[in-house]
């Protein structure tokens, strides 16, 4: 008779049924930093989640939630002068589920950093939480919002962070997916009015993704799917973008935003539902 092997995240589930995992906490931590001198202030609480970073505390906790059984326990997050630098410290505290409870499987956070910090931070996440429910058919646990000081500084911003129980939407694009996976490139040659339009175009997509380049932009959807969402682009050549952001959400919904210069002009791709 063959033997019955299962995986250790298998198994953490099956005696997580019965509450008998012991409570195990793990720690996601990172550190940013900029310089005093010419500081990127985005960049200074970007650390915790931005489209501009490879390596952020966004993507380290979503790493961690996909491919474990964690609930997102506590947030801890400071901003500080030393010396010649501006570091961001972040740490995001992950606990097994007790009995009865859904692990987190998604993790996002959103924003703001400056002048007007605490009203385009409102705007963003306004309504934010249910519409990542209604997205990943999971439920939303709130981290904050905090209002960080960067000490030593008369910067402040405020972030908030969003925990996502697993349910029927994937962030990734999946051909083994119900309804395929099917893509189109978008070649704006520098011109964002060309990119703008193409994507307005493309009408309502199921769960798109996108993956950009410097002349042009390749979007995968699905054919099906629990809720569409539309795209488009907006950019401003004058320094005004996160003024444009905060008028184009006033008449939106924006389930999301991809930063994505066109040459020298600063843009966000934006998710609208």
């Amino acid at each position: 008779m063959g033997r019955f092997i299962i995986t250790e995240s298998d198994k953490q589930n099956i005696l997580g049924m019965y509450g008998l995992i012991n409570e195990q906490t793990k720690d996601v931590p990172i550190t940013g930093e900029q310089p005093v001198n010419n500081t990127d202030w985005d960049l200074v609480h970007g650390i915790l989640g931005s489209k501009r970073i490879d390596d952020d505390l966004e993507k380290r906790v979503g790493d961690a939630l996909q491919n474990g059984n964690y609930r997102v326990s506590g947030v801890k997050i400071s901003s500080f002068k030393q010396g010649d630098k501006i570091i961001t410290t972040g740490n995001v505290t992950l606990t097994n589920p007790t009995q009865g409870q859904k692990p987190h499987k998604y993790f996002t956070t959103r924003g703001s950093i400056g002048g007007s910090y605490e009203q385009r931070h409102d705007t963003q996440v306004s309504g934010l939480s249910d519409r990542l429910k209604n997205y990943y058919k999971g439920e939303v646990e709130v981290f904050g919002p905090f209002t960080v000081q960067v000490k030593g500084t008369n910067v402040f911003y405020k972030q908030s962070f969003f925990a996502i129980e697993g349910g029927g939407s994937s962030g990734t694009p999946n051909t083994n997916q119900a309804g395929g996976t099917k893509s189109k490139t978008i070649s704006h040659n520098g011109n964002p009015n060309t990119l703008r339009e193409e994507l307005k175009k493309m009408g309502e997509l199921y769960n798109p993704q996108i993956k950009t380049s410097p002349n042009e932009v390749t979007i995968y959807y699905r054919e099906s799917g629990p809720k569409p969402l539309k795209l488009s682009y907006i950019f401003s050549d004058s320094g005004e973008l996160d003024k444009v952001y905060e008028k184009v959400s006033l008449s939106n919904s924006i389930f999301n935003k991809k930063e994505y210069n066109v040459g020298n002009v600063k843009g966000y791709i934006i998710f609208i539902e």
